[in-house]
């Protein structure tokens, strides 16, 4: 899903990057008017900036696609509860180090006054709590006026921290819980908000000490508080305080820019991460066969794959191979290190491997049987009545041996 039409960013280059990644049947459809999502294996909100313009539309929007059981990566229960940043909050209460929040229902001089003398600042940065874009973002002190755009309503108050002007906001990115790459983003001179279209910039850069543990720890007490499993994709923000200990800014769950031109894969562990996240999804819907007979085409279809992929599967497996899966999982374990994630294998995989019975190779997953159902049963009658055979035998040999003895 994408921003409404009328969003003023240009969404072109973050489209271009996501077909790239993902193939060109994917299609883009405006969250303000999604349309039936119900044929899509997966929906992604990656694009769905400016959300917060419409906040009533936007949870409207989620009730309905949770109503009609819309396979969404992530979750509507993560987007819905990543959507309002009190979930800031919940996080320090699990152990978290966050930057310290506190939030006015309705925001007075008073509210300013109160959290400089909580913070130790009279520095202090004030936000909505359903916000993006640094969208309704000031820089306060006590004594400011309010602006009117922020005055009597619900906001985020937050010290200052000097670092975002001296060293910069860390960003950390992952994938089906992997860890990709990290940027650092610093702002325009003289401002303290990091977004490219106000002038910041960003870099791709190490992870500091302690930063991964961080980001991990922030995500996984999402997963845990929220009873998902692990996400398909979170940016984790960060800045070190005045102590220099590093805290969380922000956890991203729904539409963070990914900044693909930083990760030294190009966005390849993503698009993996969706194709197996779509995988297990169609599986729920379908757990078709490819439609094998046992006759000897089995042989046939793993020799189609091996010529499609230029390898030798190790033929010690072979007893495993009950599923598509388990032969995609030995296919990985002989592919060269640099091709064992790029994003089209798993449809190259099962066009070969549906090349001998004809079977549409987009209605299967890695749950699907390699043999039919008729195939299937045809060899366990095969082996009953060897089985029965096998006993007969034994019981005229037995009875003959007794007879003659």
């Amino acid at each position: 899903m994408t921003a409404a039409p009328d969003y003023f960013e240009d969404l072109g280059p973050a489209r271009a990057a996501y077909r790239r990644l993902l193939g060109d049947d994917i299609a883009f459809r405006h969250w303000t008017d999604p349309g039936d999502l119900a044929e899509y294996d997966l929906v992604l909100p990656l694009l769905v900036w400016g959300y917060q313009r419409d906040c009533p539309r936007w949870f409207a929007l989620l009730d309905q696609l949770e109503q009609q059981s819309i396979k969404l990566a992530n979750p509507v229960s993560v987007l819905r509860w990543n959507s309002d940043k009190s979930y800031l909050l919940e996080l320090e209460k699990a152990g978290v180090a966050v930057v310290p929040t506190r939030i006015s229902t309705a925001l007075t001089t008073d509210d300013i006054t109160e959290a400089a003398q909580k913070f130790g600042t009279d520095k202090l940065v004030i936000k909505p709590p359903i916000s993006g874009g640094a969208d309704g973002t000031f820089r306060l002190s006590p004594g400011d006026p309010l602006p009117s755009s922020i005055a009597g309503k619900p906001m985020l108050i937050q010290p200052f921290q000097p670092a975002i002007a001296r060293e910069g906001e860390y960003s950390l990115f992952y994938f089906g819980g992997t860890f990709s790459h990290a940027i650092l983003k610093r702002p325009a001179k003289g401002d303290f908000r990091v977004q490219e279209f106000l002038g910041g910039s960003e870099s791709a850069t190490d992870c500091p000490a302690g930063t991964q543990d961080l980001a991990v720890k922030a995500r996984q007490a999402a997963e845990q508080i929220l009873g998902t499993e692990t996400l398909l994709y979170a940016r984790i923000d960060m800045l070190r305080d005045a102590s220099g200990q590093f805290r969380l800014m922000e956890l991203e769950l729904i539409e963070p820019s990914l900044f693909f031109e930083h990760a030294p894969d190009g966005g390849a562990m993503f698009a993996g991460a969706v194709e197996a996240q779509r995988c297990r999804a169609n599986d729920k819907k379908t757990s078709k066969s490819v439609g094998l007979a046992g006759d000897g085409d089995e042989i046939h279809a793993i020799i189609d794959v091996e010529d499609e992929f230029g390898v030798k599967l190790d033929d010690d497996d072979a007893p495993n191979w009950h599923t598509a899966g388990d032969v995609f999982t030995s296919l990985r374990k002989v592919l060269p290190a640099n091709e064992v994630d790029r994003p089209e294998n798993w449809t190259r995989f099962a066009r070969a491997l549906c090349a001998e019975t004809g079977v549409d190779p987009h209605s299967i997953g890695p749950k699907s049987p390699l043999l039919s159902e008729t195939s299937f049963w045809r060899q366990i009658a095969y082996l009953n009545a060897g089985l029965w055979i096998g006993i007969l035998v034994a019981i005229v040999a037995i009875t003959l041996f007794a007879y003659l003895s």
